[in-house]
């Protein structure tokens, strides 16, 4: 591993204190562009007192000696390590870590590092980016591009912001929580039986962090089959759709996860002064385990209440056997069937005041 790591006295690091400035920084591969020797240079120019720096280069780097002379000419304390066996020691110690856009910016997720990252290759900058938009991670554009001096105001400004590292250490410790190879099992293992395990779970609010798996699924083969409309969606026009329907107050809209995962999406929608009508869809691979009627069944009330509604109805097309018997497991009834679009539908209903009496 190539990197640098800056570090100071451990409680002053650990601590959080408002006045300190302790620094981390890392980079991954063989460094062949030497961006590590820039780093030092950045390093140099940061400006910020009591400042250490330990630069960690992996044992294939090429660029040993030039990094030795500049290390020896600092004027900031450097110590140059070499091929070091315990990374997540020097992380531990670290406060703001720059490094390439690679698997190391996971690792400091998980260990609760603010990233400043850099693109080494092609293939990193869609993870910098990424990561920038999730708070997790500062990117600093391609490490072929940056110079010293803007390196450095990067890692002054950041150094000195408190709460923006407390902020990208908690994002990361979100995002990457160290469970995940738990949920994987979690996931396959529910994907074997008939049915879920209801542990893992969870119906929650849409967001509008979830309209792009919510629009992969509304473009699902099947789910366009069944639909008024078969024609793929647009991302700009879902967009744009979704936006509203998640912000609309006559709308009521939930996702369920299983295992963190979106498994499936329910949403009710206003159609008169008593009456909301139901859309729901199950990603391919929980389909036929039953997760469409227990969605149902924990929605319908919730979705009554908030909309004042009076009645639930859901149209079904005939021919849509999986769907008919979703509606009639969640307890709801056949009131109609209809011609609807040139297609012939069945129409559900379930009135919530019957439910109120009883």
């Amino acid at each position: 591993t190539t990197g640098a790591i800056l570090f100071g006295d451990r409680s002053r690091l650990l601590g959080f204190d408002a006045f300190e400035h302790p620094v981390a920084l890392q980079l991954g591969g063989s460094d062949p562009d030497n961006v590590t020797l820039t780093v030092i240079h950045a390093l140099q120019q940061v400006g910020i007192d009591d400042m250490e720096a330990v630069v960690i280069v992996g044992a294939s780097n090429p660029h040993l000696p030039s990094l030795q002379d500049a290390v020896r000419s600092s004027s900031l304390p450097i110590r140059l390590l070499s091929d070091v066996q315990s990374m997540p020691e020097w992380m531990a110690w670290a406060d703001v870590l720059v490094s390439g856009g690679g698997i190391t910016c996971w690792e400091a997720a998980f260990m609760g590092l603010p990233a400043l990252t850099l693109s080494l290759a092609p293939n990193q900058r869609a993870n910098a980016q990424s990561l920038h938009r999730a708070g997790v991670a500062v990117n600093a554009g391609e490490a072929e591009q940056i110079t010293a001096s803007v390196l450095a105001d990067l890692l002054a400004t950041l150094c000195q912001d408190l709460h923006q590292r407390l902020a990208l250490s908690q994002n990361g410790r979100k995002l990457v929580d160290g469970q995940g190879t738990a949920r994987l099992l979690s996931i396959m293992t529910g994907l074997e039986g008939r049915v879920l395990d209801e542990r893992y779970v969870q119906l929650r609010e849409a967001t509008l962090e979830d309209a792009l798996p919510v629009w992969r699924l509304a473009n699902d083969p099947v789910v366009r089959q069944y639909s008024f409309h078969p024609e793929p969606i647009p991302l700009p026009h879902h967009l744009e759709w979704y936006q509203e329907k998640v912000t609309a107050d006559d709308t009521c809209f939930w996702v369920v996860e299983y295992s963190g995962v979106l498994a499936a999406q329910i949403r009710y929608d206003r159609i008169d002064a008593e009456t909301i009508e139901v859309h729901l869809a199950v990603v391919p691979a929980f389909r036929g385990k039953g997760l469409g009627s227990k969605m149902l069944a924990m929605t319908w009330k919730q979705a009554c209440q908030r909309l004042q509604a009076r009645r639930v109805i859901g149209t079904v097309f005939q021919q849509n056997t999986p769907s008919l018997r979703t509606f009639v497991k969640a307890g709801f009834r056949q009131v109609q069937i209809v011609e609807k679009y040139g297609h012939r539908c069945v129409i559900f209903a379930r009135a919530y005041e019957e439910e109120e009496e009883k």
